[in-house]
């Protein structure tokens, strides 16, 4: 009877000795694993950090506002123009799908009014989505923005008028230079952003 009781207690010690051992030796492996990965993509990112700085500069050129921030996934750039109307642009680079990524464009006038344009670009493109026009002051109505009219869709109106549009666009700034621009900008963004999660994930384990 005493047997069998020492034998019962010692075998769950016996048998968490080994899963103890493969835990080390896989957290070892692990974080070797882990800086590879962080050594490979900082190599990937140094290739690709060679054109930012001009990237930026450019953004720089063409709006009197550029915030592009270390692990922060949103961008926003904006400007005034000499008759008063108001350029925001806003760019979130987790708010994508495969190769393309979302914009969201406003131009804002004194009386207001403010007009919106949700923009896709991929490999340099600019296309739109949609696009609305309403008070400036409903659209910062945060409880009730949910209820406005957010517009047609674009490739649903006339093509005279889609071209009208895009001129309208590129006129105030967003065409296939910015297109490139930014997206060369957020794939640097995108880099860093993978690199600080396996170094976050690194600590962790």
């Amino acid at each position: 009877m005493y047997g069998r009781i020492f034998k019962f207690h010692i075998a769950p010690w016996v048998s968490k000795a080994q899963p103890c051992k493969r835990f080390f030796s896989a957290k070892t492996e692990l974080n070797a694993i882990l800086q590879r990965e962080i050594d490979e993509e900082e190599g990937n990112l140094a290739e690709m950090d060679e054109h930012y700085e001009d990237d930026v500069y450019e953004l720089n050129r063409r709006f009197s506002k550029v915030k592009l921030e270390d692990y922060d996934p949103i961008i926003i750039l904006e400007k005034t123009d000499d008759e008063g109307k108001h350029m925001r642009v806003r760019c979130n680079i987790e708010d994508q799908v495969d190769d393309v990524h979302y914009l969201d464009v406003s131009i804002s006038n004194n009386e207001n009014k403010t007009i919106g344009f949700r923009l896709t670009i991929i490999e340099n493109s600019v296309d739109v989505e949609n696009f609305f026009i309403n008070n400036t002051d409903k659209l910062l109505d945060t409880k009730n923005i949910n209820n406005l009219y957010d517009g047609p869709k674009f490739k649903e109106i006339e093509d005279d008028l889609q071209d009208g549009m895009l001129l309208y666009l590129e006129e105030n700034g967003i065409d296939s230079n910015f297109a490139e621009v930014i997206q060369n900008v957020i794939s640097v963004k995108e880099q860093e952003e993978y690199i600080h999660f396996l170094e976050e994930i690194k600590k962790f384990v």
